[in-house]
């Protein structure tokens, strides 16, 4: 390109070569291209050029002038006296562009270098490697297993001194491997911050990978992490009619305790205070609840002392209804009461700043249709509204059906787990007897290690840690 730079500067030139590493060298970044290479590609910069195979034996005319060409002599006259120094120079430039010493631009240690080269020397696929760059690629279907794995970037391998480049990365043999995680989480980054470092000067095969399997087994980051990514959502079963689910749950505002019951047909949440919370008053709260609304078939709380006791378990027993309790440390699994407890503080908050009658807000909201839905809280319960300061038509007072409620709730539920799903990803299940950690809670400050010992629902496992038993979500 330079010799005949008269014709190939500022045009479309194709050069055909029967080096086929060099097609695919040309197209590479100067980054990922060896150091011996860079200094070609640099000086074909500014030329625009496309560069095909071709085989040798149909190349006709470069072959039969590369076979005649001839001997380089050194012509001592003094009208060439210039060109004849121009040719020593250009030759003395390409001997130092063969003749780069890859090792001096990686800053590593002599005592690394030679552990590096040492086990090199040892390992078969380092040496067959080795083999195979010095003496050419051949077809992919002709190299072993281990090789071929290198076979894509090929054009970018190269061997000196005892050890081996992918363009200035260093690749690492299988025997020191683990050495160098070692060193790479020395810090405990993380899985993408140890990759980065890693990829800007090492190289082995499924890097990644094992970066990744080494940092998940690392006991000090296992023990202080942060929480799980969210899992796609699992809605509960809409019931068939109102008040055949309830849940329940206690919250405090302004240093007062309340118990607050929903249905999960109609929304439609109670609230009472409370004077204390052992079980005794909240069964009494939840006694009034069922005989103004009916028994429900299956009850939802936490495993708090006021539902995880004798008489609450002598309670659900005498009432006929099901107890069911949520994961500790995931309230997710009672969204609905969550949800609840959520909008009663924000109605009870802005009363109190406004001094307004909280139960007339609470009769308010009960009496507002929900979005998408079209009926009120009320109404799914009691099948009418119920009078409130706002002027109403006297026949909207009068009780009626409301048609296709669970298609609409159901509906709304699809429409809630498809924005919810586009941010969340399940984890893998676990199986009996695997070692897990375990999310800190009460004193703990750290993920604990315990055993599973059985799958008890969906996504929740019975763990067993040194002091105790639970059942936990996943």
């Amino acid at each position: 390109m330079e010799r005949f730079e008269h014709y190939t500067l500022g045009r479309k030139v194709k050069v055909e070569s029967d080096h086929k590493p060099l097609e695919i060298i040309s197209k590479k970044s100067l980054v990922s291209a060896p150091k011996r290479l860079q200094r070609m590609l640099l000086r074909l910069q500014k030329f625009d050029y496309e560069i095909t195979y071709k085989r040798g034996l149909e190349m006709y005319l470069a072959d039969t002038l590369s076979r005649a060409y001839l001997p380089t002599v050194q012509i001592q006259r003094n009208d060439s006296e210039d060109r004849v120094l121009a040719i020593t120079d250009r030759a003395k430039s390409e001997k130092d562009a063969e003749s780069v010493t890859m090792s001096e631009y990686v800053t590593i240690s002599s005592e690394t270098l030679k552990k590096i080269k040492s086990a090199n020397s040892r390992d078969e696929t380092m040496q067959k490697l080795y083999k195979t760059i010095k003496d050419g690629w051949p077809e992919r279907d002709e190299l072993t297993p281990d090789i071929q794995i290198f076979y894509t970037f090929r054009d970018e391998l190269t061997s000196q001194d005892g050890l081996i480049f992918k363009g200035d990365r260093i690749v690492i043999p299988p025997t020191l491997k683990g050495e160098i995680l070692q060193k790479v989480h020395s810090s405990h980054i993380g899985i993408q911050g140890c990759y980065r470092r890693t990829k800007e000067s090492l190289y082995w095969p499924n890097m990644m990978k094992d970066i990744e399997s080494f940092i998940k087994e690392c006991p000090v980051c296992a023990t202080i992490q942060g929480e799980q990514g969210k899992e796609t959502l699992i809605s509960h079963e809409i019931p068939d009619r109102p008040w055949q689910k309830i849940g329940t749950d206690l919250f405090q505002f302004d240093d007062k305790q309340y118990l607050i019951t929903v249905d999960y047909y109609s929304d439609f949440f109670e609230i009472d205070r409370l004077h204390d919370k052992k079980s005794k008053e909240v069964i009494t709260k939840l006694k009034a609840q069922m005989a103004r609304h009916g028994l429900p078939e299956i009850l939802i709380s936490d495993n708090g002392p006021s539902y995880n006791s004798k008489e609450f378990a002598y309670f659900s027993e005498n009432y006929e209804f099901k107890h069911t309790t949520s994961s500790p440390l995931y309230p997710k699994s009672n969204g609905k009461v969550e949800n609840a407890v959520r909008i009663a503080k924000n109605l009870m908050k802005k009363c109190q700043l406004d001094k307004s009658d909280p139960f007339l807000a609470l009769l308010d909201w009960r009496n507002t249709p929900s979005e998408n839905i079209g009926t009120s809280a009320v109404q799914r319960l009691m099948a009418r509204r119920t009078r409130t300061l706002l002027p109403i038509k006297t026949e909207l007072l009068k009780p009626a059906l409301t048609p296709n409620v669970k298609e609409r709730l159901r509906e709304r539920k699809h429409r809630s787990a498809f924005y919810y799903n586009r941010t969340a990803k399940d984890l893998p299940e676990i199986k009996s007897g695997e070692t897990v950690r375990i999310q800190p809670f009460g004193h703990e400050k750290n993920w604990t290690k315990a055993k599973v010992n059985e799958k008890v629902n969906i996504r929740s496992y019975q763990v067993i840690t040194k002091q105790k038993t639970f059942a936990l979500h996943k």
